[in-house]
């Protein structure tokens, strides 16, 4: 589930930016503790957002605030 949400943070700030849809090429998530209480916080932020591809950096806190994970994520931005 921290993947998943790590993929849709990432791919919501570029597809935000680029006004489409767009591939994931390759996701990388560090699990740095177990998460505790009811919900999750996935901040993404670009790296780089070139003509073919977008980096993005993701952060995912638990409700204490505390850092459960981080991942950097590829994507497609080539439109077809």
């Amino acid at each position: 589930m921290i993947a998943v949400l790590a993929d849709i943070a990432g791919h919501a700030v570029v597809a935000a930016r680029l006004r489409h849809g767009v591939p994931t090429i390759d996701l990388r998530v560090d699990y740095l503790r177990m998460a505790s209480g009811d919900f999750l916080l996935a901040s993404a932020k670009p790296v780089k957002l070139g003509k073919t591809i977008a980096v993005v950096d993701i952060r995912i806190t638990d409700e204490q605030a505390r850092l459960v994970a981080v991942g950097r994520a590829t994507y497609m931005t080539r439109e077809g």
